[in-house]
Parts: structure tokens; sequence; C-alpha cells
């Protein structure tokens, strides 16, 4: 795999639970099936509307909407048991525990190796949560209950996304967020350092050919058995963490195909390469990088039919709330940072779901002070003509 520097490379880095391919329980099984519909259908999204790089947790997306679906009812609960796949929803199975635990669940993460998974829910007093959603949480492993009322209240809140992202990731509210009602969430935070790592003397200088040019990266290199799979259409390879039950999958999509066409096919490239792949001896060339992605998804998940969340009124969480009218959905917004380097990744992630009151705070008040250049039109309403269009450029 030594032509690395080719036109497009797919850096959307795949972290993968070796255990994801082995039999287990059907509810794990509808999970990890959950997972990848998730990854697939949201990347294939985002790449036709930003043209930046896309990082995404689909393990933390999945938790997240798997919260509020256990707090929501009705067309709510229909429209995002729809999106996620799963017929027998969320808090049934056996495999949600493990989803929204992760390895803390059996044993405390080290320093150097492991992932974690952890929920907060963030309420003013207001809003008073139901003790069945409640107890549903006490089930559950590293959860946070916390409140909103007070500065303190808030900084708490993003200490403890401090705390669950190991300051990957600094805080939980924004100004966006600051009139919140509810916010729910979900953080994770994965270390792994490579079973074989890269040598730091041999990294160099390398061009690299993206989607908007060349640019010089600092090109990683081993030469070493990987498992390795290849046809005229991509190249695959994984390399292997030191905790074996982790591995990152890159895939170079071929010089003919484009990376839409490659995340089709992402599910069976992984099978290939983790079920039936032996290891190859080879040289394998990787750059050095370190990726920052923020990503709204409310518009995406309302082309993908849920729509009720997001209701101006009607979320229907009556599941979660006393008062299910109260809140809605604003925004769900998706944070993710990763670093990959000569011995290992390190990176995390928060998915967050902001509620707002269904009556919103009044408008403050506006200050408008034209010392500018300026356009001054007047127009007719009924028919929105424009009877006059001035531009004031300058004035004596």
């Amino acid at each position: 795999m030594c032509g690395i520097a080719r036109v497009l490379f797919i850096s959307y880095l795949w972290l993968f639970s070796a255990s994801a391919m082995s039999v287990q329980k059907d509810g794990d099984i509808a999970m990890k099936q959950s997972e990848y519909h998730i990854g697939q259908r949201l990347s294939q999204q985002l790449y036709f509307t930003s043209g930046d790089n896309i990082l995404l947790s689909p393990t933390g997306i999945q938790a997240l909407l798997c919260l509020l679906r256990n707090g929501a009812n009705g067309q709510t609960r229909v429209e995002i048991e729809a999106f996620l796949g799963q017929e027998d929803g969320c808090a049934e199975s056996e495999g949600y525990s493990e989803q929204l635990t992760g390895d803390s669940a059996t044993q405390p993460m080290s320093e150097e190796n492991g992932w974690i998974s952890s929920n907060g829910i963030f309420h003013r007093s207001s809003i008073v949560i139901k003790d069945s959603y409640r107890k549903w949480l006490s089930h559950q492993s590293n959860v946070m209950l916390g409140k909103l009322d007070t500065s303190k209240d808030i900084e708490d809140a993003n200490q403890w996304v401090r705390n669950q992202s190991r300051s990957k990731i600094k805080s939980i509210l924004d100004d966006n967020a600051k009139n919140a009602q509810l916010i729910v969430a979900n953080t994770n935070y994965f270390m792994g350092r490579w079973k074989k790592k890269f040598n730091e003397h041999q990294t160099r200088p390398f061009p690299f050919y993206g989607e908007k040019g060349q640019s010089s990266v600092p090109m990683m290199r081993i030469q070493s058995q990987f498992r390795f799979v290849e046809s005229p259409d991509h190249q695959a390879i994984a390399l292997d963490y030191e905790d074996e039950t982790y591995t990152s999958i890159v895939i170079l999509p071929g010089r003919q195909t484009g990376l839409t066409d490659t995340l089709k096919h992402i599910p069976s490239i992984m099978a290939d390469l983790l079920i039936s792949s032996e290891p190859r001896q080879g040289v394998f060339q990787l750059p050095r990088f370190a990726i920052e992605s923020e990503s709204p998804l409310k518009s995406i998940l309302q082309q993908q039919g849920i729509n009720r969340l997001f209701q101006f009124g009607g979320a229907e969480l009556g599941n979660m709330i006393d008062n299910e009218a109260a809140v809605f959905v604003d925004e769900i917004q998706h944070k993710s940072v990763i670093d990959v380097n000569e011995i290992g990744t390190e990176a995390a992630s928060l998915t967050t779901a902001t509620l707002l009151g269904s009556l919103p705070e009044p408008p403050s008040q506006y200050e408008m002070l034209v010392d500018r250049p300026f356009v001054f039109m007047v127009v007719h309403i009924p028919t929105g003509s424009v009877r006059y269009l001035c531009i004031v450029r300058n004035l004596e």
C-alpha cells in the first residue's frame, strides 16, 4: 500500500470493537447494525452538505437517540425507532446497557488503552424528571444527573464533560444553549496505543492530494504484517491496538472510485478485512493528523424522518418529564476530536440534545446604528415589488 498519496483519502477513521463481528445476542446484533446504519447515513449526508473533514461517533449519536427514545412516546418514539432500525427499541436490549457504559461496565479504563461512555441529564428545577425515567437511569453506569439553575450548575456540567473526555472537549454549554431547560448528553472517550507503533524517525513531509488541492503532511511509515484487503475499488487495512478488542480501519478508495461509493460498502469491507483476511507483509504510510469537528444534526435527522422531536410544543417526551408539552428539542449537536500519531489514537465526542421551553424568552431590545453605507428600499408589501432601491454610499 505504498501509493497512499491519492486524490481522495478517507479521513472518516473507524474505531471498531472486534467483538462486534462475533456471534452475539440478538439485541447486541441490532445495536451494532444500528451503528453502521447511523454512521453511513449521516456521513453520506454530511459529505454532500459540507466541504470539510467529517468525524462522527456513531456510537455516541446512537446512545443519545436511545436516551431520547426511552423518554419519548407517541409519534416521536416511532420516528426515532424507525431511524435506528430497531423494532424492539433501545431500552429492552441488553446491548444498550453495554452501549451506554462502555468498557467501564467490566473494568476501569487504563491510562493508555480503553473506551468509556457516559451520559448526562441536566435540567432546570422547573423541569421534573419522572421517577420511572430516573429508575431506568439508575440501572445504567456512568450517568450524571445535574441542574442548570445557577452559574455553578453550568460550570459543574462543563466540568463533567471535561472530566469524561479527558479535557478533549471543554464545555457542554455554549451561548446558543444559555436558555436551555433540559440538556441530554452522551460523551465518550477512547485512548489506544498501537500494537505495532510507527517509528517517529521515519515520519517525513509528503504531498497529500486533497479535494481542495495539494498540501504537505507529516507522513508516518511502517513496514510490517497487517490484515489487508484490496480490490480495483479500494484498499483497506486494520491497525490493531494493544487492547486487542479494538482496531482502526483505514479505507483508501481506488483512483477511479469516489468516497461516496466507498461509504456505501463499509460494512462489507469491514467483514472482508476482519473475518476473511490474513495478515500480509507490506509498507503502510498514513498521515499524522488531528481533526476537530462540530456538526449540527437537526436538519439531517429531520430529512431522515425524525420531526416530531423538534416540533414546537410537541416533542412527546412524556416518559421522561412530567409536563411533556413544556419542552422541545432545539438542536442536536455533535462535537468530536481525534488525534492519530505514531503512538496511537486519542478521540472523544460529545452529543447533546438541547431542549428549550415551548414559551420562548421575549426578544431582547435591539439597537441599530446606521453609521456606514447602507441600502434603503421602498417595497409594496402585497406584491413584494421594490418601488425604489437606494444604495447609500456617501452622505454630506
